[in-house]
């Protein structure tokens, strides 16, 4: 097959017929009185001129890096009323464009995405099909959740593989993340406070746990749960912190600690003990390691340890003293000194065990909707990754999932070797995040709302795929 050299040459002529059709679909959708989507594709059509003249200063793969800061943007595809788009976000659709594009342009792709572990995802995804097909929970709804979990993640990371290539790329994907990160972050702890348009709800009724949310015009409802948010941001604190630990710029520096403090703040008032205890431990890992192969003095590694926990600890301890809500401190602090009074806890217990039972009686996997201790069926309210993964995709599925992350863990174990001072501290990265998968992942499913998707896999696969690179470079 005949590869595209240049991928400029056909842009134009790719735009052109992209706007063509945004053009007559939004005449259509006009006809047929939809003015919400006749404004997005209206308002969408000159962006696709925009990226014509970014990409061509820029780059493609910049381009890609920067389009990663709209990954929690709920605005949905304008094809997602057709079964193969179901529910398909403009973000998800944005990244198959680059996956094409970037694949095609690319040199050297196929020599490249050799070093991609590809089998393991592809048992991952087999695993979620194989329980689609013979689980008799099913209720036709899975097959875009599988899309978006399962399937969009192989060639999601397929892509940020291919594109990451040196120390540079990180920093740019990192940047972003980090800075889109923090902008989500104080949305959620400040937005509902100081902006009228933001607003909370109960997500636990007397628990004090509170959703944010709010409308974009013509676009969709931002909902952001207490649950996941901790979640999106253990991931990025690790990268904030990361550079906290390692870096001796002071611009650098104060914009890591920054977006720690900021991060810290959600964890606190989401009330997310699984992601802070995560945190925390990686921390601890990550330091205690880069001390013991002297890539970070341990006066500095030490004061710089213990600056952000003091700030995640003292924040709990204020927060839960001012709280008007009794539950908030119950649950803050009686899971320390008395877990078998906390019925939070208590509760998890007994649906940890219902959830390893179901598994053991349905080594396929009952399905997303098939676990019947939830009210609704919901798998994913186990409220553990491992147990989600059972349930969902089966012992076949999980069995993939946990096959990628030891491919990544090697890689990083390996590059604690490696002779580069840069490749030794982003392998410690990324093995912190594969402690906070493991330690948040026995309280949440972790990736299960489409937000969690990309801070879940990105920042792992680009650690994984530059210090793959290096190691391979190097033998």
């Amino acid at each position: 097959m005949h590869r595209i050299q240049n991928i400029n040459s056909i842009l134009p002529y790719l735009g052109l017929c992209i706007f063509s059709y945004l053009f007559v679909e939004s005449i259509l959708q006009t006809l047929y009185a939809d003015m919400t989507k006749t404004v997005i594709l209206i308002t969408l059509s000159p962006l696709f001129f925009i990226f014509l003249y970014v990409q061509s200063k820029v780059g493609i793969e910049r381009l890609f890096q920067y389009s990663l800061f709209f990954f929690w943007f709920p605005v949905p595809f304008v094809l997602s009323k057709y079964i193969i788009f179901k529910n398909i976000l403009l973000f998800e659709a944005i990244i198959w464009f680059f996956f094409i594009f970037i694949i095609a342009n690319k040199t050297n792709v196929r020599g490249r995405l050799k070093q991609f572990p590809y089998v393991p995802f592809l048992v991952y995804i087999s695993g979620a099909l194989l329980t689609f097909f013979f689980s008799s929970h099913r209720t036709g709804l899975e097959i875009s959740t599988i899309r978006l979990l399962c399937i969009f993640p192989m060639f999601f990371c397929m892509t940020i593989f291919v594109s990451t290539t040196s120390s540079k790329d990180i920093n740019h994907l990192f940047w972003v993340m980090l800075i889109s990160g923090t902008c989500l972050s104080i949305l959620f702890s400040f937005g509902p406070k100081s902006l009228s348009f933001v607003q909370e709800t109960d997500y636990a009724v007397g628990l004090g746990r509170l959703s944010m949310q709010f409308d974009l015009p013509y676009m969709g409802e931002i909902r952001i749960l207490p649950t996941t948010i901790g979640t999106v941001l253990s991931f990025l604190s690790i990268i904030a912190y990361n550079y906290w630990l390692f870096n001796t710029n002071r611009l650098t520096n104060m914009f890591s600690i920054v977006a720690i403090i900021i991060f810290t703040v959600s964890f606190v008032f989401a009330q997310a003990r699984g992601a802070s205890v995560a945190f925390i431990v990686s921390c601890l890992a990550i330091t205690t390691i880069g001390m013991k192969i002297g890539i970070v003095p341990k006066r500095t590694a030490l004061i710089k340890l213990t600056i952000p926990l003091l700030i995640l600890v003292a924040g709990s301890v204020y927060f839960a003293i001012q709280s008007e809500n009794i539950q908030i401190y119950d649950r803050l602090f009686t899971l320390l000194h008395e877990p078998t009074s906390d019925t939070n806890y208590l509760g998890r217990l007994e649906r940890w065990e219902e959830g390893l039972i179901t598994i053991l009686k349905d080594p396929l996997g009952v399905g997303l909707w098939g676990f019947h201790t939830s009210p609704d069926g919901d798998s994913w309210d186990v409220h553990n990754l491992w147990l989600f993964l059972g349930l969902s995709y089966g012992i076949i599925g999980l069995f993939g999932f946990v096959w990628i992350l030891i491919c990544f863990l090697k890689v990083f174990i390996k590059g604690l070797k490696n002779k580069d001072l840069l490749i030794q501290q982003l392998s410690l990265t990324g093995m912190g995040m594969i402690i906070v998968i493991v330690i948040a992942g026995m309280f949440s499913p972790l990736v299960w709302e489409p937000y969690t998707v990309t801070p879940f896999w990105v920042p792992m696969t680009a650690l994984f795929a530059l210090i793959k690179s290096v190691q391979e470079r190097s033998t």
